[in-house]
């Protein structure tokens, strides 16, 4: 993992990545950005030191070279281009699919050269992400994984007080997420939502 020094937020964007944004263009790669910088899109103060993208099994295959997969299992692929970790998830996975087609946006990125639009997870499509990830962080015993996504599922709330939850937590169990394990995410969105009466006199 990247050190510290090596975090992104929006004013320390590595060259890299604008040359994978390249890339993925040049090769006609269709995509949508998730995970920490398409949290920048929508949130101040995020860092992350990886770029997240739902792509197709196909056309991560066509990025090889210069991209170069070092990890993968059933739906996700760890890859590395230059410096940089890219964390693929399959297009294939029915929900993540499913956010690709129902839950992207267009987003202008002011920390890109160009200030370029790139296919970006809408709030409620990282929200869906980060929820249905939670549980299995918790199982593989990635506690600290699992307590930046709780504070990123807070911020969320907190920004987007609009969100629909209950509707989301729906969709998620209609794509296999047990009930024992949506009791445990409403429990965790009751603690991460906003308590603006803190401190108070």
């Amino acid at each position: 993992h990247a050190s510290p020094a090596e975090f992104m937020n929006a004013a320390n964007i590595p060259a890299e990545v604008e040359r994978l944004f390249d890339l993925l263009t040049e090769k006609g790669v269709e995509f949508l950005l998730v995970g920490g910088v398409a949290m920048l899109a929508h949130l101040q103060g995020r860092n992350t030191e990886d770029v997240d993208l739902i792509v197709s099994l196909a056309d991560q295959e066509r990025l090889q070279p210069p991209l170069l997969v070092e990890e993968r299992d059933s739906f996700f692929a760890r890859a590395s281009f230059g410096h940089l970790q890219v964390d693929f998830l399959q297009a294939e996975h029915p929900l993540f699919a499913h956010i690709m087609r129902e839950y992207s946006e267009a987003r202008a990125f002011a920390f890109l050269r160009d200030q370029r639009a790139l296919r970006c997870a809408t709030p409620a499509g990282l929200m869906l992400l980060k929820l249905y990830a939670l549980p299995s962080l918790y199982r593989q015993g990635q506690i600290q994984r699992a307590n930046l996504y709780e504070g990123d599922i807070g911020q969320l709330l907190t920004a987007f007080p609009e969100l629909k939850i209950d509707a989301l937590l729906a969709l998620l169990s209609r794509f296999g997420v047990s009930e024992s394990d949506l009791m445990e995410l409403r429990r965790v969105l009751a603690e991460q939502r906003p308590r603006p009466d803190r401190f108070a006199g």
